[in-house]
Protein backbone atom coordinates (compact mmCIF):
# COMPACT_ATOMS: atom_id res chain seq x y z
CA UNK A 1 0.00 0.00 0.00
CA UNK A 2 1.36 3.63 -0.75
CA UNK A 3 0.17 6.22 1.23
CA UNK A 4 -0.59 9.89 0.14
CA UNK A 5 -1.59 8.89 -3.77
CA UNK A 6 -3.18 11.75 -5.42
CA UNK A 7 -6.30 10.45 -7.52
CA UNK A 8 -7.73 12.27 -10.13
CA UNK A 9 -11.16 11.01 -11.25
CA UNK A 10 -12.41 12.80 -14.94
CA UNK A 11 -15.99 12.23 -15.63
CA UNK A 12 -15.58 11.57 -19.58
CA UNK A 13 -18.92 13.48 -20.48
CA UNK A 14 -18.51 16.79 -18.48
CA UNK A 15 -14.92 16.62 -17.95
CA UNK A 16 -15.04 17.85 -14.78
CA UNK A 17 -12.49 16.12 -12.04
CA UNK A 18 -12.88 15.17 -8.75
CA UNK A 19 -9.58 14.72 -6.46
CA UNK A 20 -8.83 12.71 -3.53
CA UNK A 21 -5.61 11.54 -1.40
CA UNK A 22 -5.48 8.23 0.06
CA UNK A 23 -4.95 7.53 3.69
CA UNK A 24 -1.32 6.30 5.14
CA UNK A 25 -2.53 2.81 4.53
CA UNK A 26 -3.39 3.45 0.38
CA UNK A 27 -7.13 3.51 0.80
CA UNK A 28 -8.99 6.35 -0.27
CA UNK A 29 -12.79 7.05 -1.13
CA UNK A 30 -14.86 9.14 -3.15
CA UNK A 31 -18.66 10.20 -4.08
CA UNK A 32 -19.40 10.31 -7.89
CA UNK A 33 -22.00 10.86 -10.33
CA UNK A 34 -22.85 8.05 -12.11
CA UNK A 35 -21.39 7.57 -15.53
CA UNK A 36 -17.50 6.87 -16.86
CA UNK A 37 -14.70 8.15 -15.79
CA UNK A 38 -10.41 8.33 -16.50
CA UNK A 39 -9.08 7.70 -13.00
CA UNK A 40 -4.91 8.64 -12.46
CA UNK A 41 -2.76 8.29 -9.82
CA UNK A 42 0.30 9.95 -8.83
CA UNK A 43 2.51 9.70 -5.94
CA UNK A 44 5.98 10.57 -5.11
CA UNK A 45 8.96 8.36 -6.48
CA UNK A 46 6.06 6.51 -8.57
CA UNK A 47 5.11 6.99 -12.10
CA UNK A 48 2.15 7.69 -12.33
CA UNK A 49 -0.57 5.06 -13.52
CA UNK A 50 -4.09 5.81 -15.11
CA UNK A 51 -7.42 3.41 -15.67
CA UNK A 52 -9.72 4.24 -18.52
CA UNK A 53 -13.06 4.37 -18.67
CA UNK A 54 -14.44 3.36 -15.22
CA UNK A 55 -18.26 2.93 -14.65
CA UNK A 56 -19.61 4.40 -11.94
CA UNK A 57 -23.58 3.37 -11.48
CA UNK A 58 -25.76 4.81 -9.03
CA UNK A 59 -25.57 3.50 -5.31
CA UNK A 60 -22.70 0.92 -6.16
CA UNK A 61 -19.15 0.76 -5.14
CA UNK A 62 -16.05 0.53 -7.03
CA UNK A 63 -12.88 -0.73 -5.97
CA UNK A 64 -9.90 0.54 -8.41
CA UNK A 65 -6.76 -0.76 -7.38
CA UNK A 66 -3.63 0.54 -8.97
CA UNK A 67 -0.20 -1.10 -9.60
CA UNK A 68 2.66 1.52 -9.15
CA UNK A 69 6.02 1.37 -10.54
CA UNK A 70 8.78 3.26 -8.75
CA UNK A 71 10.76 5.92 -11.05
CA UNK A 72 11.11 9.09 -11.68
CA UNK A 73 7.09 11.05 -11.62
CA UNK A 74 6.52 12.38 -14.75
CA UNK A 75 5.87 16.27 -15.08
CA UNK A 76 4.46 17.63 -17.78
CA UNK A 77 5.21 21.37 -17.90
Amino acid sequence: MIPNVRIRFLDRASKRSTNVESNGEGVYTACLSPGAYDVFADAMGFKPAKRKSIKVEMSSKNVIDFVMKRGKPVTSH
